[in-house]
């Protein structure tokens, strides 16, 4: 069975997620094994190349692991967050849009957008913070020497 007590907004988010992650998963699950083994190969050849020097190199390289996962983390934690203001969003325009009659014939469609409109603030809010993390690992990956 499924999971029950699931309002539309979590049910439509979960399904984007799942696609996302699916999408992430096939374009980026290779590098589980090939950036380890590009770190080692690059060690090896800087070894060789340059001697002993290049290993402050490779520490820095090495050094870059720890802050990159607590970048990540940081930002997986900022996305969930993004993922229940979502999750509210959705349900609040459904429940709108199910009771369209009811909204129209007491004027409530001003508070739904209001309230709308303010989830979505707040999820564009997390989604800045979320980018700006992101682009924290693009920088890093990006200067490290691998």
């Amino acid at each position: 069975g499924g999971r029950t007590g699931l309002t539309a907004g979590q049910i439509t988010n979960l399904v984007a997620v799942d696609s996302q992650k699916l999408f992430e998963l096939a374009q980026d699950g290779n590098y589980s094994w090939s950036c380890p083994l590009a770190m080692v190969v690059v060690s090896v050849l800087l070894i060789i190349e340059l001697g002993p020097s290049s290993i402050v190199g490779i520490v820095a390289m090495f050094l870059f692991i720890p802050l990159v996962k607590w970048i990540v983390r940081r930002m997986m934690t900022i996305r969930k967050l993004r993922a229940t203001v979502a999750d509210a969003r959705v349900e609040t325009t459904s429940s709108m849009l199910q009771g369209m009659r009811f909204a129209k014939l007491n004027r409530y469609e001003g508070r739904f957008v209001d309230r709308i409109l303010e989830l979505r603030d707040k999820e564009v809010k997390h989604l800045r913070i979320e980018l700006v993390y992101f682009a924290a690992t693009m920088f890093l990956t990006v200067v490290s020497p691998v």
